[in-house]
Formats: structure tokens, sequence, C-alpha cells
């Protein structure tokens, strides 16, 4: 989009490129701090990373959060991908310090110039109340696919559904742009 016809916003700038013709919001709900992310900002939660002796022992550790069951290839492989060897032995490639970035609220889904889609997991975190509310921000035009039989994590366990709803919504996602970036 021109420059021109931007929002101006310093905020959407810095989580959003005015360039970006789209973005796809994946079992992310989009709200307010939790009492989990002040206390990982406050450092009471998501400490030092441990180090483990061995590879196999920190691949053995290897779970997400929330947890959920996984399809064991996918699993395997990033979990094999998640780690680094350090002194000592190894250890996650996990920043602690993710909580501490800035949150996107609803109220920065109005200020967005570019398609959004949602996609929420059918027993993921993003309740249906939350999908209204981002819906709600974002004038009612931004696609909103739940995935079925998913957990928060789609990609570990509901890949091909998740790559399918994405083919799909590419697809056809003209009438999905915001009034305001026509």
């Amino acid at each position: 989009m021109p420059p021109s016809r931007r929002s101006g916003s310093s905020r959407q700038s810095a989580h959003l490129p005015s360039t970006a013709s789209g973005a796809v919001v994946i079992e992310s709900p989009v709200r307010d701090i939790t009492p989990e992310e002040r206390a990982a900002r406050e450092r009471r939660a998501f400490g030092p990373l441990r180090v483990y002796a061995s590879r196999e022992a920190a691949l053995a550790r290897f779970h997400p959060i929330p947890d959920q069951p996984m399809l064991p290839y996918i699993a395997t492989h990033i979990a094999s991908t998640s780690i680094r060897e350090v002194e000592g032995g190894w250890t996650w490639k996990f920043d602690p310090r993710i909580f501490a970035r800035h949150q996107l609220t609803p109220a920065l889904l109005t200020q967005l110039d570019c398609r959004v889609a949602l996609f929420r997991a059918e027993h993921g975190i993003l309740s249906p109340q939350l999908s209204e509310v981002m819906y709600d921000r974002l004038g009612r035009l931004a696609p909103v696919i739940e995935i079925p039989a998913a957990g928060h994590h789609v990609l570990l366990d509901q890949p091909i559904a998740l790559v399918t709803g994405i083919r799909t919504l590419l697809s056809g996602w003209d009438h999905s742009l915001p009034a305001r970036a026509r």
C-alpha cells in the first residue's frame, strides 16, 4: 500500500509493515496480558533455560505448552530442531524474553490495513467468544476458520487440515480487504 494510504499508526508499523498484503493468525488470541505472561515478564516464570547433559536427554523432555497430542514425526522434527548445543550440554532455542515483547491487543486490530484471517483450533486456547471479539474488531471481514479436532498447536496434530485451510483461504482472499485499505 502506498505510504499516503497507510493508517499512520506507529504501533502498527512495529508489528506489521504497511507493505504486508495479509496476515494469518493461527490459534493466537489477541488479548490483554495473562497472569502467566506477566509472571514471565517479571522473571517469575520461564527463567533460565535448563541445560541437559545429552542431546537425547533434552529431546526426551520435549512437550508443547499447553500439552496436547502430537503426530510423532512432527514432534520428532520440531524437538530435534528446537535444541542447541551449549557449554555443558544441550538446551532449548526458546527465548524466554518472548513474553516481554509488546502484546497485540484487540484495540490494535482496528488499525490494520491488510487482510487478516483467523484460524482457531477446536480444542485450542482461542475461545469462540474471543474469536468473535477479534472478528468484530476486524470489521467482520476476516474469515474465521476452525480446524476440527485440533489442539492449540495446530501444526503438531492437524498439519494437513491447516495447510488445506490456508491454501483454500489464499485461493479467494480478495473479499476480505479492509475498506480503509482499498
